[in-house]
């Protein structure tokens, strides 16, 4: 009886270090999801700056083109072609604000 009871003793004790080893693989996998969802969250927050910003631009330049739509002054530039749009779009890209 004794010699079974350590049989069992051993089997039980490398079924428990098995299952040790087995949670710390998941512990290290999900602490590398962690690590990857936070790496998302990040990238995440950036793509709502950039489209927050990339909203406030095309606000400005709908209220830009109403105005000159309203204005005589607008409609006629816009008629001659002496306002554009994509010129002014452009220009105003390539000019840090100051």
């Amino acid at each position: 009886g004794k010699v079974w009871l350590e049989e069992q003793r051993a089997e039980w004790q490398a079924q428990a270090q098995e299952r040790e080893r087995v949670v710390q693989e998941q512990k290290a996998w999900l602490e590398e999801q962690q690590a990857w969802i936070g790496e998302l969250e990040k990238g995440k927050a950036w793509l709502e700056e950039q489209r927050v910003a990339w909203q406030a631009q095309a606000e400005h330049w709908q209220a830009q083109a109403r105005h000159w739509q309203s204005s005589p002054w607008g409609r006629l530039g816009l008629g001659l072609k002496l306002v554009n749009p994509a010129q002014e779009l452009s220009d105003k890209e390539s000019k840090p604000d100051d």
